[in-house]
């Protein structure tokens, strides 16, 4: 599904990826570990393209995304869900989840998608028209 073939990136003259590669199969688990400053973030940046190249590629379902803009890469069906609890408190949660869904085009496929979030978590369901500033800590991570 996704494949990193020898990708470097840098931030100015600091070259923060020195040649990752790495293949993540379907149904398969593939985790990236290191400490602090490592390059994990940044790795994960470079297949959003949030962080360009400075050489290697990256495909997705045999598809080139390195060229791609953010938006393109999400809409081929990738997302980067930061660390955290980064969520809009005043906005319901709601409101949170259609801002999720702001590239969809299609509204049956996002009221589906609705649909499928809220039987994985039905505790928001519960919650939709609560700000998401008030819900609990575990509550925020599910949205």
């Amino acid at each position: 599904m996704l494949t990193l073939d020898d990708v470097r990136s840098s931030y100015g003259r600091t070259e923060a990826l020195h040649g990752i590669s790495l293949t993540a199969k379907r149904g398969e688990i593939t985790t990236l570990i290191g400490a602090n400053g490592s390059g994990k973030t940044t790795t994960m940046h470079a297949v959003m393209g949030v962080v360009r190249l400075g050489a290697g590629s990256i495909e997705w379902n045999g598809k080139r995304l390195d060229s791609l803009e953010t938006k393109e890469i999400v809409r081929s069906g990738i997302a980067l869900i930061p660390e955290g609890r980064h969520i809009f408190p005043d906005m319901t949660v709601a409101e949170n989840l259609e801002m999720g869904a702001y590239i969809r085009t299609d509204a049956k496929k996002q009221r589906a998608d609705m649909e499928g979030v809220l039987h994985l978590f039905p505790k928001l369901r519960e919650r939709l028209y609560q700000t998401a500033g008030t819900l609990s800590g575990g509550e925020q991570q599910m949205l």
